[in-house]
């Protein structure tokens, strides 16, 4: 995660104010909660908050029955750092 944090160092604060990291938990993961997963969270969270970036991991209602990555002005980093956007209703394709 600290690697995707330095990607953002850059930026001048104006374009951070801009940001929004949203964390959220899949639904194939649900019910696996530990403290460790809670306390590496929030370390995360921490990390966008030191680079004066806002951050939210809330479920949104919004997105129950959509794609994260369908949403306008809104990208998806995976679990292994890749990014993603969604380019139709049925494919979810990689940016970065």
């Amino acid at each position: 995660m600290q690697e995707i944090v330095l990607l953002f160092a850059g930026l001048a604060e104006e374009a951070k104010q801009n940001l929004t990291v949203d964390f959220q938990q899949v639904w194939q993961d649900r019910g696996s909660e530990t403290e460790d997963t809670q306390a590496y969270i929030e370390a995360c969270i921490n990390l966008f908050t030191m680079q004066k970036i806002r951050t939210t991991h809330k479920y949104h209602d919004y997105v129950r029955n959509s794609c994260y990555a369908d949403k306008k002005n809104s990208a998806v980093i995976n679990y292994d750092g890749k990014v993603y956007k969604m380019e139709n209703i049925k494919s979810l394709i990689p940016i970065f």
